[in-house]
């Protein structure tokens, strides 16, 4: 007996100890990460729409919700008077409302689904609407966001988080040299003596949809005339081997390819190869950073690889 007794309360206490890991951590509270005023690029495509999404979060749990968790929201034009009138708010005075016809948000609930943390709310913004609308350069257009209810736990107490005025800043598609992504910089490029060898520089889009585009490059002695002299790489020491770069779908990462022929380089001489985006089949290039200088050298096959940086736009080295 005393034996079943003890076997009885061993099974307990486990029992208690498993129920106790298995309890939601703390005290989970649904509400938005980017809760108040957030300002988000949207793309300037040529017609159609362009999707995002607001998140929203439970916090407190170990591994995600023991059960779905449906979260009520609404657009809310009140938490936009409001912004305004709270002088300590950053831009105070400054937002609008983005009207009606410019945007949807789909629905009126999202689901937190077992085992996870997080659900998002929809918006699709009409950009030709918003590309016609009168816009002040101290002015934000916003979409205001208030959570409504939870199925599960509750909503933040602190009603600031769940709120959101989901700012927009509407911006142009653009294609540039992924190595110029802070612009106007070199890329080292080193050429082992009696070799040829092809580099390969990245060409990438921001904000471009799906789809196939075509975009151009060319060899531009004359870009290196506007900044301190340098001796420009001869073309009989490279080959452009694809000038037009083509990107299949919004994920592909195309490459311009470059041979570079070392009987054309001399040593302890520093080349300058000046390449730019000379056109596009669709949107356009972004201008500061349409353009690449590479640093050619030559090298022999021993030579130990360093790289240097050579800042172009104030003629800085530094290594």
């Amino acid at each position: 007996m005393k034996k079943l007794i003890y076997i009885f309360l061993l099974f307990a206490a486990f029992a208690c100890n498993n129920e106790t890991v298995e309890k939601d951590n703390d005290n989970p509270l649904v509400y938005i990460p980017r809760y108040g005023f957030s300002l988000n690029e949207i793309w300037a495509l040529e017609g159609g729409t362009d999707s995002h999404y607001l998140n929203v979060y439970c916090s407190g749990l170990f591994s995600g919700a023991s059960n779905e968790i449906e979260v009520g929201y609404q657009v809310d034009p009140s938490l936009v008077t409001a912004y305004n009138d709270d002088i300590t708010q950053q831009y105070s005075g400054q937002v609008k409302e983005l009207p009606a016809d410019c945007y949807r948000v789909t629905g009126t609930s999202a689901k937190i689904l077992k085992g996870e943390t997080a659900a998002k709310i929809p918006i699709e913004f009409d950009i030709a609407k918003i590309k016609a609308l009168e816009h002040k350069a101290d002015e934000y257009y916003v979409v205001p966001i208030r959570l409504t209810s939870t199925s599960k736990y509750n909503l933040h107490d602190d009603e600031n988080y769940t709120n959101a005025l989901y700012a927009i800043n509407l911006k142009e598609p653009l294609f540039y040299f992924y190595n110029n992504r802070n612009g106007q910089a070199t890329q080292d490029c080193k050429v082992i003596y009696g070799s040829e060898q092809v580099m390969r520089y990245m060409i990438v889009g921001t904000g471009i949809p799906e789809g196939s585009y075509t975009v151009d490059v060319e060899y531009t002695p004359d870009l290196l005339n506007k900044y301190e002299s340098g001796t420009v790489l001869p073309e009989s020491a490279f080959e452009i081997i694809n000038s037009s770069v083509v990107f299949e779908n919004e994920h592909s990462t195309p490459n311009l390819e470059v041979k570079f022929k070392a009987d054309g380089i001399s040593y302890n001489k520093t080349y300058y190869l000046p390449l730019t985006i000379t056109s596009t089949s669709a949107y356009q290039a972004d201008e500061s950073r349409s353009t690449l200088v590479v640093k050619v050298q030559l090298k022999n096959e021993y030579e130990k690889t360093y790289s240097s940086s050579f800042t172009i736009f104030n003629s800085r080295w530094t290594r």
